[in-house]
């Protein structure tokens, strides 16, 4: 099993997808520390164990997409501090132990949807605190412990839906 991502230092931008998936031990994203770009799309599904996002510190901006999906160790978005874009989605679902979006501070504008969905330790939206306007729909969804949105403080545009369902 996969147990680290050394070996890719010397990459310094992905041209279209960066997936992580289905990789169970994988502990963090050590060896891609020199990424600044994402062309299109970062996706990391199923890191059973994945507990960190250190690796991804120096990514800057990310194409379109960003999904968090069944991320059960991980407890802070932390790594992703210097990305200020996101050109498309964010999507974080299905992450049992994260208790913030702390890591997302920098991010300004969401073009695409934000769905924030059934993160079960979920306690803070903060993180968020610099989004001004996100272009499609906002999903707040099945949070159970999520007790206010602080943090969407900032948000001044939603571009077509605003949906919230609580546990």
């Amino acid at each position: 099993a996969l147990t680290s991502l050394h070996g890719l230092d010397a990459v310094t931008s992905i041209g279209e997808h960066l997936f992580i998936n289905f990789n169970d031990v994988l502990p963090d994203l050590s060896g891609l520390d020199n990424v600044t770009s994402i062309g299109t799309e970062l996706q990391i599904y199923s890191g059973l164990y994945l507990a960190s996002l250190s690796g991804l510190d120096n990514v800057t901006s990310i194409g379109t997409n960003f999904r968090i999906v069944n991320c059960y160790a991980l407890t802070t978005l932390s790594g992703l501090n210097n990305v200020t874009s996101i050109g498309g989605y964010v999507q974080i679902r299905n992450s049992d132990a994260l208790t913030t979006l702390s890591g997302l501070d920098n991010i300004t504008s969401i073009n695409g949807y934000l769905w924030i969905q059934s993160n079960d330790a979920l306690t803070s939206l903060h993180g968020l605190d610099a989004v001004t306007s996100i272009g499609e729909h906002l999903f707040i969804n099945f949070n159970d412990v999520l007790p206010d949105l602080s943090g969407l403080d900032n948000v001044t545009s939603i571009g077509t839906e605003l949906q919230i369902y609580s546990g």
